[in-house]
C-alpha cells in the first residue's frame, strides 16, 4: 500500500479547522470537559478509520496503489471535513472558567495545524510537526485527542 494511504490511515489525527470561541462555565469541571472532548475525538477517530480502511480495501481489492493526487482528493473530500467537524464540536463545548484561556490557546493551535492540512494536504498530515504543538499542549492538559 502506498505511503499516502498509510498516512491517511495511520495518522488518525483528529483535528478540525474552526475559529469559534469556547464558552466558559463555572458549572463545568476539567473532568467533564475532558470526558466530553474525548467522546468527540473517539467519534471522529471511528469515522476517520472507517473511511481510510474502506479506501485501503478498495485499492487492495483492485490491486492498485493510490496516487498522491488521489490521496489528496480523498483527504479533501472525505477526511478533512471530519477534522473540521471535530474542531467545531470541540469549540462548542463549555469549558471550565479556570482553564478557558488555556483551552482557547490549545484549540487555536489545533486550528492552525488543520489549516496547514487544508493548504498542504497529505504532506502536512504526514509531517508530525504539523500537529506537534497541539499534541504537546493537549497532552499536558490531559486531553488525548491524538489518535
Amino acid at each position: 500500500m502506498v505511503a499516502a494511504v498509510a498516512a491517511l490511515g495511520a495518522l488518525v489525527i483528529g483535528c478540525g479547522g474552526g475559529g469559534e470561541e469556547t464558552t466558559a462555565s463555572a458549572d463545568v469541571t476539567k473532568a467533564q470537559f475532558l470526558k466530553e472532548a474525548g467522546a468527540v475525538c473517539v467519534t471522529r477517530k471511528k469515522d476517520w478509520n472507517s473511511k481510510a480502511e474502506a479506501l485501503a480495501r478498495e485499492y487492495q481489492e483492485d490491486g492498485k496503489e493510490i496516487t498522491p493526487k488521489e490521496a489528496n482528493r480523498f483527504l479533501d473530500e472525505e477526511l478533512f471535513p471530519l477534522m473540521q467537524e471535530e474542531q467545531e464540536k470541540l469549540e462548542s463545548l463549555e469549558v471550565p472558567v479556570a482553564d478557558e484561556a488555556r483551552i482557547r490557546k490549545m484549540l487555536r493551535t489545533r486550528a492552525k495545524a488543520v489549516e496547514a492540512v487544508g493548504d498542504r494536504g497529505v504532506a502536512a498530515l504526514s509531517d508530525p510537526a504539523t500537529f506537534g504543538a497541539f499534541w504537546k499542549e493537549s497532552q499536558a492538559y490531559g486531553l488525548t485527542c491524538i489518535t
